[in-house]
């Protein structure tokens, strides 16, 4: 996306370079796109989820099977137990949080973020999309949340996702709920 975006900015300012003759305000425009160009470390936008597909299975199964039932006593000593949003970024940090007698799989994390959510949940909703934009000083988990037919009752949920490498910073939670 960032690639397409880059060629859709290149493209744009060479066709307005065309329609200008001033050499001046040609100068100024290509340093304008060369400074686009370059990538912002400080800041990624919507940065989606590592597709399921390129995920090891004993990996998918972990995640969907036993990392978020064997966090509840982590969850519940936390300091804010209706949301918790934590990034991992390598197996000592999981060992962390994870109790001893769980068994973790092998977890590519020099190419991969393990971000786990806590927070409170409707019954009948679901996570449409989720994104993760990077500022300088803290990470926004954006979740889009369906709604579906459940009971209207108010629970604690976990959710767990791989991401593409992030850095470690603090992250918060920014839910959408879709009409």
């Amino acid at each position: 996306m960032k690639k397409l975006l880059t060629f859709f900015i290149a493209g744009a300012a060479i066709a307005a370079l065309s329609a200008c003759n001033d050499s001046g305000i040609q100068k100024q425009s290509q340093e304008s796109t060369e400074k686009q160009e370059q990538p912002d470390e400080q800041k990624a936008i919507g940065v989606l989820p590592t597709p399921v597909s390129d995920i090891p299975e004993e990996v998918s199964a972990f995640l969907e099977e036993l990392l978020i039932p064997s966090l509840s006593e982590y969850f519940e000593k936390s300091d804010h137990p209706e949301e918790v949003c934590l990034t991992i970024n390598s197996e000592e940090e999981l060992n962390q949080i994870v109790p001893s007698s769980v068994e973790l799989p092998g977890i590519d994390f020099e190419n991969h973020t393990l971000v786990i959510v806590q927070c409170e949940w409707t019954g009948g909703n679901f996570v449409e999309s989720q994104s993760i934009d990077s500022e300088p000083d803290v990470m926004i988990l954006n979740m889009s949340i369906g709604s579906g037919n459940g009971l209207p009752s108010i629970f604690t949920a976990g959710f767990c996702t791989l991401y593409p490498k992030l850095p470690q910073k603090p992250i918060t939670l920014n839910r959408t709920y879709l009409p």
